[in-house]
């Protein structure tokens, strides 16, 4: 059992099912059976009220938090000026068979643009002179938003509402942002100064609303996801875009509803869909870069398990499989399917399951990572939570650690191998409450990434504001931390020491933001999504001030032409800060 965005499993209003997803209050098309989940999209008017859901603590980046609020209690307090945006499961679409990507033999071709119903299927053609007279046209819009810092050579565009990325590649910044309409948009940033070379359209296509969707590129190309027939269809025409001049390089040759972001997979690109076989099926499509070639097809992958949207391994990655009985799939660099396990197996117990939170990062040859875990009746025990390490050639399972791995992503910004380790029960509230936290304890705990071995231990207070992404970094292995004893220090993640903060000291504090998006109904939450961790220099009591921290954070930025370039509550900005 768990929120994302508010959303959790309740039982079914129209008495078709055992349960149904909710979002929010809205009823999705995703329901449960036992043990078994199934796409049935729900009729006009539910024959029963629903009970109010409230929102629940999310995590910083794509993998969700596992605080359950649970139905009819009130919500935890959160500051109101920070909704943390977490990740419930997707709803599948439902694109007819000609709508989709069919799933042919790795090595297999894309089929040609079909018709579904007599509509003709609507490519996008641009050529490389159209891209870049539309891309001048829009720069001019975006020149003013660019400003130089004061006392640094750096820059601050302020027009940009970036909701994705930073990604830097071929010379320029590569961001998703949106309008001032609220729509989404891919834009490229010239690093040295700030300004806007070109933007294009862009979509959310199926993919969960509670991600972090954000650009990926290989060499000089990189991936939109341009709107097929309107921004709120689900259907996308997926185009490689040169990055200096956004001209149109290739297409692929039919529109297609994602179920994930677009990802870099070893030397080619990974683009997750629905394949149109039934309302369900899925499969991960590895593309030629350059071409736009099929490399392989995989049938079954429909969300990665990396918190990282734009990874780049030698692997494809780990991925949750369309099957109803949560599974992983391994794929590899060549596009082949390694294994496939359930995830009871992995974990050791039904209760484990992806649709209630994931956060994994490839490390050290290891897949390591977690996932929810379901509640058992009116209850959920914290001290159940657990982080694997997996083999990606086997399947084989390391070792295995009570605790969720980086938070479960909420410590995102960190270059060290952290746990978050709990002890105690939350039981469900009375109707209108809010859950009782208090017998719940946390502590962070530094490991070994090769073989799960704990180095050291320390306890925290406010647990829960580290949960939401409400934290704070010194540099990418020291982390601003308030302790039990109700005193902040910071504390060196390699070593386990902690120390007051230094008079003056600028830390990094990090927000998860929720933004407003024009898109399709299954990648909302009523109008709303997940966007990137954005963060601003402060100082120990959390103030924002203008001094910039003496290091950066390589996994919340980008650096190119010598510059830091990261995302801001107030736009995109770039000073010389080294890693």
């Amino acid at each position: 059992m768990s929120g994302g965005l508010g959303g959790n499993w309740r039982p079914d209003p129209y008495g078709v099912h055992e349960m149904r997803y909710f979002m929010g209050d809205t009823p999705t098309a995703m329901v449960r059976d036992g043990q078994s989940t199934a796409h049935d999209p729900p009729p006009e008017t539910p024959s029963r009220p629903t009970p109010p859901l409230p929102p629940a603590p999310g995590g910083a980046l794509r993998g969700q938090t596992p605080l359950p609020p649970f139905p009819g209690a009130a919500p935890p307090a959160q500051p109101a000026a920070q909704p943390p945006p977490v990740n419930p499961p997707v709803a599948p679409g439902s694109p007819t068979a000609s709508w989709g990507w069919a799933v042919a033999p790795p090595g297999g071709q894309l089929p040609p643009p079909a018709t579904a119903g007599g509509r003709p299927k609507r490519h996008r053609l641009r050529n490389a002179a159209a891209a870049v007279i539309v891309a001048v046209a829009l720069v001019a819009g975006g020149l003013a938003g660019a400003r130089a810092l004061s006392g640094s050579s750096g820059w601050n565009d302020t027009s940009l509402h970036v909701v994705g990325g930073p990604v830097a590649a071929s010379g320029r910044i590569l961001v998703l942002d949106t309008t001032p309409g609220n729509h989404l948009e891919l834009s490229a940033v010239d690093p040295a100064n700030g300004t806007v070379a070109w933007h294009l359209p862009f979509s959310s296509s199926g993919i969960t609303p509670g991600e972090v969707i954000g650009p990926v590129a290989i060499g000089n190309v990189t991936l939109d996801l341009d709107p097929a027939s309107s921004a709120t269809s689900p259907l996308v025409d997926v185009n490689a875009v040169d990055v200096e001049t956004g001209a149109s390089l290739w297409s692929a040759p039919s529109p297609v509803e994602l179920t994930d972001a677009p990802s870099v997979c070893g030397a080619f690109f990974c683009i997750p869909a629905y394949t149109g076989q039934t309302a369900s099926s899925t499969a991960l499509i590895i593309l030629n870069p350059q071409t736009g070639a099929t490399v392989g097809i995989v049938p079954g992958p429909m969300r990665s398990m990396s918190w990282l949207p734009a990874s780049i391994g030698t692997t494809g990655g780990l991925w949750q499989t369309d099957a109803t009985s949560p599974s992983f799939v391994q794929v590899t660099a060549s596009g082949q399917a390694a294994w496939t396990t359930p995830v009871a197996r992995l974990f050791g117990g039904s209760a484990y399951d992806p649709n209630s939170g994931w956060a994994f990062l490839d490390q050290d040859g290891l897949e390591i990572g977690s996932v929810g875990v379901d509640a058992s009746g009116t209850t959920l025990a914290f001290g159940s939570y657990k982080t694997v390490a997996i083999v990606p050639g086997t399947g084989t399972v390391r070792w295995a650690d009570p605790g969720m791995y980086l938070c479960m992503g909420a410590y995102g910004g960190l270059r060290a191998s952290v746990l978050c380790d709990f002890t105690g029960v939350l039981t469900k509230p009375a109707a209108g409450a809010q859950p009782d936290y208090s017998s719940i304890r946390m502590s962070l705990q530094g490991i070994s990434p090769e073989t799960g071995a704990v180095h050291w231990t320390v306890p925290l207070g406010k647990w829960q504001a580290a949960l939401t992404g409400d934290v704070a970094y010194a540099d990418p292995t020291h982390l601003l931390v308030h302790l039990t004893s109700n005193r902040s220090a910071v504390l060196d993640v390699v070593t386990g020491k902690t120390a007051p903060a230094s008079p003056g000291e600028v830390f990094w504090c990090q927000q998860t933001p929720l933004f407003h998006v024009v898109g399709p109904s299954d990648s909302t939450n009523q109008g709303q999504r997940g966007g990137t961790p954005v963060i601003h220099p402060c100082s120990a009591s959390g103030a924002a001030v203008n001094q910039t921290p003496a290091h950066a954070l390589p996994y919340l930025g980008a650096t190119a032409d010598g510059l830091y370039v990261w995302p801001s509550p107030h736009g995109l900005r770039a000073a010389h800060i080294p890693s």
